[in-house]
C-alpha cells in the first residue's frame, strides 16, 4: 500500500510537470490513514486505504491545490488508474492543532513539482479523537503501540485543536473528544487493555 501511495504521489507530481498556475509548488498536508501508512509503519500492519487525505488551510483552496483535487479527486479519471484519489479535508473539521503545521516535517522525496509534510504523531491522533470510530481506534492504537504518542503531546495537540473552546462553552464534540483522550491514555499508560 505504501507503494501505491508513492507512486500515486509521483503521477502527481508528473501531471503537474504540464505546468503549475503562476509557478505555485503545492503543499500537501497528508493526515488520516494514508499518513499512518506512508509516514507511521502502518503499511507492515496491512493497513489499506482508498484515499489520501490533503489538509487544506484556508477558503479556498490554492488554485495549484484546486487543480491536483480536480484531476486527482474522487470523481476524476485518475482514480481509476490509480485505484486511490485525494481528499480535501478542512483543517477546522478533524480538528487539528492550531500549531500542526510547524510540527510537520518535510517528507523529502525526488518529487519537483509538490511538497508533501509528514504531521507529528500526536497532532495525527487528535485528528481522530473526535469522530473516534474504529478505524480511528485502530490508527491511534497503532500509533500508540509502536511508540509515536506521547501523553503530554497529545494532551497539548488537543488543548490546541479546541484553544477557543473551553468545558464552559458546552461543545459536544470537544467533550466527546476530551472523553476519548482520556480512554487513549489510560491505554498508553497500561490501564486499559484496547480502545
Amino acid at each position: 500500500m505504501k507503494d501505491r501511495i508513492l507512486a500515486f504521489l509521483q503521477a502527481i507530481d508528473n501531471d503537474l510537470a504540464t505546468g503549475l498556475p503562476a509557478g505555485e509548488i503545492p503543499d500537501l498536508y497528508i493526515i488520516g490513514k494514508a499518513a499512518i501508512i506512508l509516514f507511521y509503519d502502518g503499511h507492515l500492519s496491512g493497513a489499506m486505504t482508498s484515499d489520501v487525505d490533503l489538509v487544506t488551510i484556508g477558503y479556498p483552496p490554492t488554485q495549484a491545490l484546486q487543480t491536483i483535487l480536480t484531476r486527482f479527486g474522487k470523481d476524476s479519471p485518475a482514480r481509476k488508474v490509480h485505484d486511490l484519489y485525494l481528499e480535501a479535508v478542512p483543517d477546522v473539521i478533524p480538528p487539528l492543532a492550531g500549531a500542526f503545521r510547524r510540527r510537520c516535517v518535510r517528507f523529502v522525496q525526488t518529487w519537483q513539482y509538490i511538497r508533501v509534510w509528514q504531521p507529528d504523531a500526536n497532532d495525527l491522533a487528535t485528528s481522530k479523537l473526535k469522530r473516534f470510530a474504529t478505524k480511528d481506534r485502530e490508527d491511534i492504537k497503532h500509533l500508540c503501540d509502536n511508540g509515536f504518542v506521547q501523553e503530554d503531546k497529545l494532551r497539548q495537540s488537543l488543548d490546541e485543536a479546541y484553544l477557543w473552546e473551553t468545558e464552559e462553552t458546552g461543545d459536544p464534540d470537544r467533550e466527546s473528544a476530551f472523553a476519548n483522550l482520556d480512554k487513549v491514555l489510560a491505554y498508553l499508560r497500561g490501564e486499559r487493555r484496547d480502545l
